[in-house]
């Protein structure tokens, strides 16, 4: 008689695990891994910024409807109304930098200037500045340049303190303020300005000192805007618009 034997073969086949719900500082077992031996695929699961935003019609922050106050990436935005100015058509909103979210305790690498009294200029190309920018300055950062402005008003003020000054030209215009304009990212190592340069939203005038006369102050209150910015931390924090400076 004959006897047939079964032979059942088993072949197992070990797959890689998938981990879920891993999201940092777990431990490194099975009950995050789902195994004890690997191997193991990951997979980085992102979930979008929300970016807070701020409005300006002209130099003057506008209050939004809720829904406007952020938006979150890759998303649309949530547009407020067209504000209204007379004599002129709304041609659309553009994206402004906030230089107080830049770090005000890192000095600067460079700096440049038109005299306001066209006597003399430095590092031109670097800001993208030409000999009729006069009183204008710029400072170069290893995150970015700042491009700002300076003027000379018959209005005083308390050093590193933000404030309004005469802008007419008229009276003994001997007090030097300054003010960023511009920012530009990157950028830091060319001797030419390259990139596209953000209007600011969040800088304000800031008063220097006075100078003693209008033609020092023509002379000497770009290189001093510029000056300060680069080298001194309270000064920077100011125009920056950082706040607590």
């Amino acid at each position: 008689m004959l006897k047939h034997i079964f032979v059942l073969s088993m072949m197992i086949i070990s797959l890689p695990s998938f981990a879920t719900d891993v999201s940092g500082g777990e431990i490194c077992d099975t009950d995050v891994l789902n195994t004890d031996t690997g191997p193991v695929n990951l997979r980085a699961e992102f979930e979008p910024e929300v970016i807070n935003l701020k409005w300006y019609n002209g130099d003057n922050q506008i209050t939004v409807p809720t829904t406007s106050n952020s938006c979150t990436y890759d998303t649309p935005i949530n547009l407020p109304t067209d504000p209204v100015k007379p004599g002129y058509k709304f041609k659309g909103w553009r994206v402004l930098f906030d230089l107080s979210t830049l770090d005000a305790s890192i000095g600067g690498k460079s700096y440049g200037y038109v005299r306001a009294d066209s006597s003399g200029t430095s590092n031109l190309a670097v800001y993208g500045l030409t000999t009729s920018d006069l009183g204008k300055w710029g400072v170069t950062f290893r995150y970015g340049k700042v491009i700002g402005e300076s003027i000379c008003s018959s209005t005083g003020g308390e050093y590193a303190q933000s404030g309004t000054p005469d802008e007419s030209g008229t009276g003994d215009i001997k007090y030097c303020w300054c003010k960023a304009t511009g920012y530009v990212s990157g950028d830091t190592n060319s001797s030419t300005l390259t990139g596209n340069v953000q209007p600011v939203s969040s800088a304000s005038w800031v008063f220097y000192k006075d100078i003693g006369s209008s033609g020092d102050c023509a002379f000497n209150c770009a290189f001093d805007c510029g000056n300060f910015v680069h080298y001194y931390a309270k000064f920077r924090a100011a125009v920056f618009g950082v706040s607590g400076s």
